[in-house]
């Protein structure tokens, strides 16, 4: 299910990270949406497996090359739990069912580095449905909202959790996506037992090492399990078109082109390849941020393989400033791409 919507309305809470320091901004929720028959359900609680509960999104900041962080003004699911509280009416009958809505993502940013202007916001959720002794795995949600230039996120996460609440009513209809359809394991139980079971499905080998193997990952498989099956390997850089290049080291030290990499590890550094170019990333939450959007003074990768044997060749040494900016395109906005920030382990690449 995946939606891009322009008209936004009503409201919510969010803070901005301004240098390090938190401005808060509080904005007045107000109803203006029919709900028809949308209150059928007693009750909706939320889960987060958010990728970083920290941060949900980055816009431009004053300093070139830089972000601000878009923050949550408490915790993550407290916050969103209250704002779906007083958003949605309940139905009091103990009898009817109970939903639960596992935010697997809700990311939002401003990306002015292009020649036109947007704000987004991203939500994706599992949706369950049942009681509070069994909920089972209905539906899964995945929309985009796009607007020109700036943007209210207030409205555009009302807006989200609006249609959220909409499809969770339309289950019957057979309104699932490739998600859902593609889970291998549909979680049910307890809100307690789903909760177990969604950190469990966060573990992986390259989330849960501090140690990276060296070489290259010919998929999102093999970095998910630190094994890249090329060992020995070099890069370089096609003076043609600027795109790196990178070959695979033979027993024989005879050298081969490697037509499909995903990424590569080397001293320690993790890094995504796409469309010719190296990315350095890294972990952050549960899952890997382009390292660019991270804060410099905590970031560990910092780029030195990169800087030497790539930047050196390209005649710029500074793998995180607006030159090496990574778009995906919106699928059902056409001609908008935005800044992917942070991987997607379902889609297995890099999403805004």
């Amino acid at each position: 299910m995946k939606k891009i919507f322009i008209l936004l309305f009503l409201s919510s809470n969010y803070c901005i990270n301004t240098g390090y320091s938190q401005k808060i901004i509080s904005l007045n929720s107000s109803l203006n949406v029919s709900y028809n028959n949308l209150n059928k359900y007693s009750k909706i609680d939320v889960i987060s497996n958010l990728p970083d509960s920290n941060t949900l999104g980055f816009i431009p900041s004053d300093i070139v090359n830089d972000r601000k962080y878009i923050k949550p003004s408490g915790n993550v699911t407290t916050w969103l739990q209250s704002f779906v509280n007083k958003q949605f009416t309940s139905n009091t009958n103990s009898k009817a069912d109970a939903l639960l809505w596992v935010i697997q993502d809700l990311s939002m940013g401003k990306d002015s580095t292009q020649k036109e202007s947007y704000s987004f916001l991203k939500l994706k959720a599992d949706i369950y449905s049942g009681n509070e002794s069994n909920y089972q795995m209905i539906n899964t949600f995945d929309s985009t909202w796009v607007a020109d230039g700036d943007a209210d996120f207030g409205p555009m996460i009302a807006a989200a959790f609006i249609e959220l609440y909409k499809n969770s009513t339309a289950v019957a209809n057979g309104i699932e996506n490739i998600r859902f359809h593609q889970s291998a394991t549909k979680l049910s139980g307890t809100k307690n037992n789903i909760i177990v079971q969604i950190k469990g499905s966060n573990t992986n080998a390259i989330s849960n090492s501090v140690e990276y193997a060296d070489g290259v990952y010919l998929s999102c498989n093999e970095f998910k399990n630190n094994t890249p099956s090329v060992g020995k390997f070099y890069a370089d850089v096609n003076p043609a078109n600027n795109q790196v290049v990178l070959y695979k080291i033979a027993a024989d030290s005879s050298s081969q082109l490697i037509q499909n990499a995903w990424g590569l590890s080397v001293n320690n550094e993790l890094y995504f390849f796409a469309n010719g170019q190296l990315y350095p990333i890294e972990k952050s939450g549960n899952t890997f941020y382009m390292a660019k959007y991270l804060e410099s003074r905590t970031r560990k990768n910092q780029a030195i393989y990169w800087r030497k044997i790539i930047g050196s060749k390209q005649g710029d040494t500074n793998p995180y400033n607006d030159a090496h900016v990574f778009r995906q395109t919106v699928p059902t906005a056409k001609n908008v791409s935005l800044e992917a920030t942070h991987l997607d382990f379902d889609k297995e690449d890099f999403i805004y």
